[in-house]
């Protein structure tokens, strides 16, 4: 807009603010300004599910004269992104819709985008809600941040104290992406981060009680969204390849290509623990005009998943350097050892998470005989499995034979579960302990864990034959 225009929209939205009240959906109830005031500046600081019924209130111009002119300024102003092929019902399709997959095609009704102008003017500033119109207009890149909630990590470090658990802690992985543990106790829930979403959000479908989020770890990733508005075509008109028409990237110099998946992958390897992304949602500043909400859309999951606590795994800053270390080099391994390690990788991970003991000594044994033993066939895979393991990971004689003792012993128990779905004995009426059986299955993982760490550490998988003959062949690349 030009400074003539800013001017004429200042003294505009002054008359305005000063004819608003606040009207529930129906119209049949009023906010006292103050509360609402008081309300949403809440909101726009932490997570509040207390107040999440001011969401069914909204600004209103009971002057008909004062709102038409307003409309007319927001017409002419995003004339270009107005959508008329029905002119009862002109609209709009902010870069929420992209992000938010709300299921409105059609975009927003005008109407909604004057109250959400309305909305920063009275809970901020007219001179934040002029930027924030002129940014609307003229600009082309939105901000959002990309939200994933993970299992399998309680983030905090070994000389943190009981009290630094009662707040929100952050780590840096790098520009634009952190790690972040919600608190311990329900507490300092009126401090938690805004970017959480809340419970009853304008939907039955919606339920994300706050209990969901404590203790758990979050990596937040600030993005971009390019275009702030979009002018709706048909469906019909858009590329068959992309129905969004709007184009997503992560403000990381260092991880512009950031894949969340790679990443859990990597810590878990580094932490020794389970890490899995389990549900991502977007979050919009809310003093962004294009943070836009219509009648049945919402800001977050539909349904956050119910999660048993899980242990906590201490982080410091060596795991998050060895983590990017490790990401650095899943990302850019050769696709043919990468796509041999999805199994080994996804089963030892799946086998650090609360399964039964049965399940992750299933989930060891399909790991290790990918790595090891995978162009075998039945009767000869007990011993490749075990003689070309203590070949790779041993140093010399009696440490192989130790191991091919030990992998020997994974691929016993792993086919006595399978072939019978009960755990061996220690002898024929003697069951091993709860104890015994723990340790096993930890050994079973380290030696896992090792595997994997090696491969990635050599870029490849090695010559089996020439491994065990004891020659220096190319490995398979």
């Amino acid at each position: 807009m030009t400074e003539e225009r800013k001017q004429e929209l200042r003294q505009l939205l002054s008359e305005v603010i000063k004819n608003v009240d606040i009207q529930s959906h129906s119209g049949e109830n009023f906010m006292p300004m103050p509360k609402y005031i008081e309300n949403l500046r809440a909101r726009r600081q932490s997570y509040r599910p207390d107040l999440s019924g001011v969401l069914h209130y909204r600004p209103n111009v009971p002057d008909g004269s004062l709102k038409s002119r307003l409309f007319d300024f927001i017409k002419a102003e995003f004339a270009k992104y107005i959508r008329d092929d029905i002119p009862e019902y002109p609209r709009i399709q902010p870069a929420s819709y992209g992000l938010r997959e709300c299921g409105m095609p059609t975009g927003f009704s005008l109407e909604r985008l004057l109250e959400k102008f309305l909305e920063i003017a009275i809970v901020k500033d007219l001179e934040t809600a002029i930027s924030a119109f002129d940014k609307c207009t003229t600009g082309t890149q939105g901000h959002f941040q990309k939200i994933v909630l993970l299992r399998g990590i309680e983030l905090c470090l070994e000389s943190e104290q009981i009290e630094a658990f009662e707040r929100v802690r952050t780590v840096q992985i790098s520009d634009g992406i952190q790690l972040v543990r919600m608190p311990l106790v329900p507490a300092e829930s009126p401090n938690l981060p805004p970017y959480l979403p809340e419970d009853g959000f304008m939907t039955l479908l919606f339920r994300a009680p706050l209990m969901n989020f404590l203790r758990r770890t979050l990596i937040v990733i600030d993005c971009a969204v390019t275009p702030i508005f979009f002018q709706p075509h048909p469906i019909a008109d858009l590329p068959k390849d992309n129905l969004n028409p709007f184009h997503f990237e992560i403000l990381s110099a260092e991880f512009p290509n950031f894949d969340v998946d790679e990443f859990c992958r990597a810590l878990s390897l580094s932490c020794n623990s389970g890490v899995e992304p389990m549900l991502e949602w977007n979050y919009i500043d809310e003093d962004e005009i294009f943070s836009m909400r219509g009648e049945g859309a919402f800001g977050g999951p539909n349904d956050v998943p119910q999660m048993g606590y899980e242990g906590t795994v201490f982080v410091s800053d060596a795991h998050i350097d060895e983590a990017k270390c490790l990401y650095e080099t899943l990302v850019n391994l050769n696709p043919n050892v990468k796509e041999k390690l999805q199994i080994p990788i996804t089963r030892w991970i799946k086998s650090k998470t609360p399964e039964e003991p049965i399940d992750k000594i299933i989930d060891l044994g399909i790991a290790l005989e990918a790595l090891y033993a995978p162009d075998s066939s039945s009767g000869e895979i007990r011993f490749k499995f075990a003689v070309r393991a203590a070949c790779y990971l041993g140093d010399y004689e009696n440490n192989r034979r130790t191991l091919m003792k030990e992998f020997n012993k994974i691929y016993d128990w792993r086919s006595k579960v399978v072939h019978t779905g009960n755990l061996p004995n220690k002898t024929k009426n003697t069951p091993f302990t709860h104890e015994e059986i723990k340790q096993f299955i930890e050994g079973a993982q380290d030696l896992c864990r090792k595997s994997i760490l090696k491969v990635l550490e050599d870029g490849r998988f090695p010559d089996w034959n020439s491994l065990i003959l004891g020659g220096e062949a190319e490995g398979e690349g």
